[in-house]
């Protein structure tokens, strides 16, 4: 599993199948998700002042591929024209990476894929969850680091920092045992100067009217019959 789809299976509802965020939004989340991998394996960085590149732009470092074929398709359109500051890099990201991560976790057996019509009339795709094992052991993992104060590793201080940056931590964690107050102290706290995250709301922040109005578009009727 990458950071992308600790991220999709968090977002997706087990039993509906249905994502708590849709359209580009959730497209943002898990490209900034492959961004964060590939700024953890030291893949890509961000460049700083007094480079020959413009500080703050993403840049290759190292080429060699990861093994995974996602992030070596990221890899390589990371390294594609000219550097780009973290949040327009996401539309670059992007173009096929939800397809090809929600076709291989059905590949794997992790989700289902079911087609149905709200109302008989509007098609719908749902995942609902075919083996949760990986997921719930996430989740063990997220609520030690938020509600028992555990340090996270890079990788889980990433899925809690890309959650924070929709606003989805209690949304997809629910009932920590702790107070609501305390998990969103300590997710603000993780977050903090997270690139990743960064990227992800400041590229979500950038969404024109009419991907707004589709975003609510497909959550309604997600939430149909």
């Amino acid at each position: 599993m990458i950071l992308a789809d600790d991220l999709l299976l968090l977002l997706t509802d087990d039993r509906s199948g249905r994502p708590a965020e849709t359209g580009v939004r959730l497209e943002n989340v898990v490209a900034g998700a492959a961004l964060t991998e590939l700024l953890l394996l030291s893949r890509v960085r961000l460049t700083g002042p007094g480079e020959s590149v413009r500080a703050g732009r993403v840049v290759v470092e190292d080429a060699t591929p990861v093994g995974d074929p996602l992030l070596d398709e990221a890899l390589r359109r990371v390294g594609h024209g000219t550097p780009k500051a973290p949040h327009t890099l996401l539309a670059h990201l992007r173009p096929g990476l939800l397809e090809a991560l929600r076709a291989r976790l059905v590949e794997r057996g992790v989700l289902r894929v079911e087609a149905g019509r709200v109302l008989g009339l509007f098609p719908r795709t749902s995942w609902p969850a075919e083996d949760s094992t990986h997921e719930a052991q996430l989740r063990e993992r997220l609520r030690e680091v938020l509600a028992l104060g555990r340090e996270p590793s890079e990788r889980e201080a990433g899925v809690v920092a890309l959650l924070h940056a929709v606003n989805r931590v209690q949304n997809v964690l629910g009932d920590l045992g702790v107070p609501g107050g305390q998990v969103r102290s300590r997710a603000t706290t993780i977050a903090q100067r997270h690139v990743g995250a960064d990227a992800v709301r400041r590229a979500n922040n950038a969404l024109g009217p009419n991907d707004a109005v589709m975003a609510v578009a497909e959550l309604g009727v997600a939430g149909l019959g």
